[in-house]
């Protein structure tokens, strides 16, 4: 017998203690071995409740034999092949839409191709096949680009605490197609926040080509900006966090964006004593 929805909620709720690079165990662990042959009817369950699904997924990966391991394997690529057909008629059902989200079928399918060791490349075009077509069905026309599918389905990732998961399909959206320049830096700029946060050295190289994109848009610019300028700061390169606040400030108009023009007025007037010292050698 698959879950009720009681029991869905409940997984949903410790679901993030199976993000990566965390131990695997807690309450998340107890859930899956106490009801495991109930797991293992879930995983298949069509329509099913697929971000339940992708946390099954998972958290039975490590724990299963291997043919129990195919057999669930088969069940939850059966359904998410189910997932197309579903969509492609004349009658499709709101509840449907609700219980399969695009974004977590298409991060169900990429933790299913992890198990399976399917090749990066084909696991990511399966997944954003399986995302834009739900979008399509949604009809949200605002998801039609490559980026903007990944950028989606990261931010689900993301929301369900699964960092590692969302970092990864952050990187993979960085140089594929984005229906607008918008999507595009906001996309290299939260990949490059992400590298920060995690010590990438990456994350400064990148945050810096999104300051001086033209292309970029006017907020991601000063964004880039006024976290490099952080950076240096913490650096001790006060010349360089000044240069760098001082490119943010001049693209933000006073009046459009009063809060955002003082903080860095107030950034820039800490920082200019120290500025000072740093060219005159004093």
């Amino acid at each position: 017998m698959a879950f009720d929805n009681e029991e869905r909620e409940g997984f949903l709720g410790v679901m993030h203690l199976l993000s990566r690079g965390q131990p695997q165990g807690g309450a998340a662990a107890a859930f899956i071995r106490d009801r495991r042959d109930r797991c293992m009817e879930e995983i298949g369950t069509v329509p099913g409740f697929d971000q339940v699904r992708a946390g099954l997924i998972r958290g039975l990966a490590d724990t299963l034999s291997p043919d129990e391991a195919l057999v669930a394997q088969e069940n939850a690529s059966a359904a998410l092949d189910a997932y197309i057909a579903a969509l492609d008629t004349d009658d499709l059902d709101p509840l449907l839409l609700l219980a399969r989200h695009p974004a977590w079928v298409a991060i169900a399918s990429l933790e299913l191709d992890r198990w399976k060791e399917t090749p990066a490349p084909a696991s990511i075009d399966r997944a954003v096949a399986l995302a834009t077509a739900g979008f399509a069905a949604v009809g949200d026309g605002q998801k039609t680009g490559r980026g903007e599918v990944l950028w989606a389905i990261a931010e689900q990732a993301d929301d369900a605490g699964w960092a590692t998961s969302a970092t990864e399909i952050y990187e993979s959206a960085v140089g594929v197609p984005f229906a607008s320049e918008e999507g595009k830096s906001q996309v290299r700029l939260l990949l490059g926040l992400r590298w920060v946060e995690d010590r990438d050295a990456r994350g400064r190289q990148l945050l810096a080509e999104v300051a001086e994109d033209a292309l970029a848009t006017q907020r991601s610019r000063v964004h880039a900006g006024w976290v490099l300028a952080a950076l240096h700061s913490e650096d001790g390169d006060s010349e360089a966090a000044l240069a760098l606040l001082k490119a943010a400030r001049s693209e933000v108009d006073h009046e459009d964006e009063p809060d955002v023009a003082h903080r860095l007025d107030e950034a820039i007037a800490r920082l200019i004593p120290s500025g000072v010292e740093a060219q005159t050698g004093e």
